[in-house]
C-alpha cells in the first residue's frame, strides 16, 4: 500500500512540477469602483456614477522594455475584461507601465491599459481604457519590476479607472472613475491542486516517521 501511496505521489507530484512555472508567472488581479463623470466630445462634464469592476491577467516573468529613467513598459497582459454596469469590454491587447521614483523624488505609478472591443458611448466606440495607481511619496515600489502582489492601501495617491471613446472622424469622449478595490485574484484550481499534493506529501511523511519509531515497553 505504501509503495502503491509513494507512486502516485510521485506521479502527480511531476505532473504539476511541469506545469509550475507557467502556472507560477501568471498573475490575475481584480478591480472595481464607481465613475464619477463623463466628459462629452466637444466639452462638457456630465455626471456618471456607473460602477465597474474587471479583472486582467499577465505572465510576470515577461521581460520590460524601459521608456524613461524611471519606467519600465511590459507587453505582459494576456486577458483582460470589465464592465460599465451590463456593459462588458473585452480587452485585445494592452500592457502594463512601471515607473518607480526615488524617495521624494516623485511618484510611483502602476498603469495597466487594455485596448478593448465593446459597446459605445455617447456615440463613439471604445479607444483605450487604463487602471491607474498612483503613491506620490515614491515608496510604493520598490523597483521597476512587475508586481505580482498588491495593496491598495500603499498607493496613497489617486487611483483611478478611465476610458476613452473616439468619435468619427475626430472627438473624444472619456469616463472617470474612482478605484476603491485592487487585489490580485485567489489561486487557480490547478494551484490548490498542487498544494493539496505538498499536504499529502508531508502527511505521509509524518505517517512514515510514526510508523518507524518504536512504542517503549
Amino acid at each position: 500500500m505504501a509503495m502503491i501511496f509513494r507512486a502516485l505521489l510521485a506521479s502527480a507530484a511531476m505532473a504539476f512540477a511541469g506545469a509550475l512555472p507557467t502556472q507560477a508567472a501568471m498573475v490575475t488581479v481584480q478591480f472595481s469602483g464607481q465613475n464619477w463623470a463623463a466628459l462629452l466630445s466637444g466639452g462638457g462634464y456630465v455626471a456618471d456614477a456607473t460602477p465597474f469592476s474587471g479583472s486582467i491577467t499577465y505572465e510576470s516573468s515577461t521581460l520590460g522594455v524601459p521608456y524613461s529613467s524611471q519606467g519600465t513598459r511590459y507587453n505582459a497582459i494576456t486577458s483582460g475584461a470589465f464592465t460599465y454596469g451590463a456593459d462588458v469590454y473585452t480587452a485585445v491587447s494592452g500592457y502594463i507601465d512601471v515607473h518607480n521614483s526615488p524617495s521624494g523624488g516623485g511618484a510611483d505609478a502602476l498603469f495597466f491599459v487594455l485596448f478593448a472591443n465593446g459597446p459605445s458611448f455617447n456615440g463613439a466606440n471604445p479607444f483605450i481604457s487604463y487602471v491607474a495607481l498612483r503613491d506620490y511619496t515614491g515608496v510604493a515600489l520598490s523597483s521597476q519590476s512587475l508586481p505580482t502582489t498588491f495593496s491598495l492601501a500603499t498607493f496613497g495617491g489617486s487611483n483611478d479607472f478611465s476610458t476613452q471613446y473616439n468619435h468619427t472622424p475626430v472627438g473624444s469622449s472619456h469616463r472617470y472613475g474612482t478605484v476603491t478595490d485592487f487585489a490580485a485574484a485567489v489561486p487557480e484550481p490547478s494551484t490548490w491542486a498542487m498544494m493539496l499534493v505538498g499536504f499529502a506529501g508531508l502527511g505521509y511523511a509524518g505517517y512514515r516517521k510514526r510508523k518507524a519509531t518504536p512504542i517503549a515497553a
